[in-house]
């Protein structure tokens, strides 16, 4: 999703959450999305749309975009999770390298 990943690349430059130069060694990333919960959910957890996927794609655009991977290439792992929520859209992100924590993103479009 476009929004997803022009806001979190804003985020990032905008909050200034990653000083210096952009990460160039492989990462893992763990992220959870959080979405607006429909009126009469099908399931219990969000097996809709968006798709896992695509937002794990969006968020690695961000990312490279908004300066805080050289290339979303870095990513060697991805543990990504939806979950419905009433009271907040967006994502919280973690980003490690070498086993040390680079950047925490809590990330919530407007």
């Amino acid at each position: 999703d476009p929004l997803w990943s022009r806001g979190l690349g804003d985020v990032y430059k905008r909050q200034e959450l990653h000083k210096g130069e952009p990460i160039d060694e492989p990462v893992i990333v763990r992220a959870d999305f959080y979405l607006p919960k429909p009126k009469k959910p099908r399931w219990v957890t969000p097996a809709t749309a968006l798709d896992t996927d695509k937002l794990q794609r969006a968020l690695g655009d961000g990312m490279e975009k908004g300066g805080l991977l050289k290339n979303d290439a870095r990513i060697i792992t991805w543990v990504a999770t939806k979950h419905y929520s009433k009271d907040r859209t967006g994502c919280q992100v973690t980003v490690v390298k070498h086993g040390v924590t680079a950047v925490l993103i809590d990330f919530q479009p407007r």
